[in-house]
């Protein structure tokens, strides 16, 4: 059997997918919705979805970028608030 060769990565390539960092700093929605959790406190995804004029797929999908950033959490009691960030 041959050797399995597995193919090399540029290191300085753009990632894509799943690995990628999210970047919230260039798209308008997701610093809308974070602009909006900051001003309210915590908010339901539909509350949020009716606020940005957003489907509720769309808000979910924007969320996910803002929680895997590490800017928003999902509370107990099911709502979504930003999360407080230190300041230097």
């Amino acid at each position: 059997m041959g050797d399995i060769v597995l193919p090399t990565t540029d290191k300085h390539a753009p990632r894509r997918g799943w690995d990628r960092e999210p970047d919230v700093h260039r798209d308008p929605h997701t610093r809308q919705i974070l602009a909006y959790l900051n001003q309210h406190g915590k908010a339901s995804i539909a509350k949020v979805s009716e606020a940005m004029g957003l489907s509720h797929g769309e808000v979910e999908e924007y969320l996910g970028t803002l929680e895997r950033g590490g800017l928003v959490e999902k509370t107990s009691d099911g709502f979504l608030r930003a999360r407080k960030i230190a300041q230097t």
